[in-house]
């Protein structure tokens, strides 16, 4: 959960340039607003070392962008 759509494109944006990573982002109307997200869709083919990369690459974009998981759980 991102709950911008700002923010969310640009988190989508960020993962794909410096980190070669392509995570849909989802916004309104797909999702009400508020509710904007990133659509994970891990398939067999995806490592543990990739989704590790992937994790990594989710806390660098998070530290720089503002975003936090622990501001979602809240």
């Amino acid at each position: 959960m991102i709950g911008n759509a700002h923010l969310c494109r640009r988190i989508s944006q960020e993962l794909l340039e410096p980190h070669s990573i392509y995570i849909q982002p989802i916004n309104f109307p797909t999702v009400p607003r508020g509710q904007e997200r990133l659509r994970l869709t891990p398939g067999p083919f995806h490592t543990e070392q990739y989704i590790s990369r992937l994790v990594e690459a989710l806390i660098d974009v998070g530290k720089q962008s503002g975003w936090s998981w622990s501001k979602i759980a809240a």
